[in-house]
């Protein structure tokens, strides 16, 4: 019995043919841009065959071999946003103050659901890639678009969505404040990933801890 799969791509094979000659297909534009969209509606169409397929076979009995490869490139696709995102140059533990007049961001213009709002107007998110925790993203983005500059956010993205987000450095102040009277943020991650953010303000610190669950949200700890 030929798999769900199979028949996806033995369709989508049939459908390029038969609106396409291949004789004139290496010097006509717009049959490479029809075969493009072809390809994207195939791929769409390949996981969500994959997907209704594997759950009709495990209500009957074991799954082949074939069938768990497919399953373990479906769970991949969904679980994984890595290949989004570039990969980070930071080991843990970190410690790095972000300074934001020559940091260096990476880009990314769409793919991640939630990120337009962490873009402050600009066309791609800018990010600086952080250690992941297991299948969860981590990365800080720049909040400069209000009244401070030098102000940063670490989300949590999983699944290829943000989960949660933390204000962890930068500064904010009232106008006309004397220098101690600057609030002052920075963070820390050690080797088993709990995130510390201090606060310094009017000359006291404050310090809190976090941490990250499996389901990607940030947690506070008591």
């Amino acid at each position: 019995m030929m798999l769900p799969y199979k028949k996806a791509l033995r369709i989508c094979v049939i459908v390029w043919i038969q609106n396409n000659d291949m004789t004139v297909f290496k010097n006509n534009v717009k049959i490479i841009n029809n075969m493009k969209k072809v390809l994207i509606f195939c791929f769409v169409f390949t996981v969500v065959s994959c997907i209704g397929g594997t759950k009709r076979v495990t209500t009957t009995g074991a799954l082949s071999a074939d069938q768990v490869e497919t399953n373990n490139q479906v769970d991949s696709i969904a679980n994984s946003v890595a290949v989004l995102l570039q990969p980070s140059k930071f080991e843990l533990p970190y410690n790095v103050r972000t300074n934001p007049k020559d940091v260096q961001y990476s880009t990314l213009q769409s793919g991640i659901v939630g990120m337009e709002k962490y873009m402050c107007g600009e066309s791609d998110l800018r990010y600086i890639s952080l250690p992941a925790k297991n299948d969860i993203s981590v990365i800080l983005v720049p909040m400069d678009c209000g009244d401070f500059p030098y102000r940063y956010y670490l989300l949590t993205i999983k699944k290829n969505q943000i989960v949660s987000e933390l204000y962890v450095e930068g500064e904010w102040w009232e106008p006309d404040s004397n220098e101690d009277e600057i609030e002052k943020t920075r963070f820390s991650i050690d080797k088993d990933y709990t995130i510390t953010v201090e606060v310094t303000y009017a000359g006291k610190d404050k310090k809190n801890t976090y941490t990250i669950a499996n389901d990607g949200k940030i947690v506070r700890e008591e």
